[in-house]
């Protein structure tokens, strides 16, 4: 008689067990981020900061999609790394979009500004150009 999670453990690929593992290396970094920052006064500089800095790996992250792993998807039949790379950057997506909000509210954005930073997480490269329009130009005020 076997237990469950010898059974579990034998029926899950590889590919599902690093999807995971990447899953919980993600969200314990981001929560962690988010703790610290909090507990400290000078949080919204940093907020703001790291923003950016997700915005820059979101944006990366959606440009591997496109432009690697989706040509190995539908070229060369080669479904892991899409799900793979899918699995971060849907969390990093999530996050990104999450944190928009929060600093939005926190610096008093007009809602507009919100909506084009949102937006810019679903056109390639527009995760840049709101780092360069808007998180830099914040920044610098």
């Amino acid at each position: 008689m076997y237990s469950i999670s010898y059974r579990f453990a034998k029926s899950t690929t590889f590919l599902q067990k690093s999807s995971f593992l990447a899953y919980l290396a993600i969200n314990f970094s981001i929560q962690l981020y988010f703790i610290q920052a909090m507990k400290n006064p000078n949080s919204d500089s940093k907020l703001l900061s790291f923003l950016r800095v997700l915005g820059f790996i979101e944006g990366i992250s959606f440009l591997i999609i496109l432009f690697v792993t989706m040509p190995l998807k539908y070229v060369w039949e080669m479904k892991e790394p899409n799900q793979i790379v899918g699995m971060a950057h849907g969390i990093l997506f999530i996050a990104y979009c999450l944190l928009v909000l929060i600093v939005g509210y926190k610096f008093k954005w007009k809602l507009l500004t919100i909506f084009w930073a949102l937006l810019a997480s679903v056109i390639p490269f527009g995760t840049f150009v709101a780092d360069a329009k808007i998180f830099k130009e914040e920044q610098n005020i």
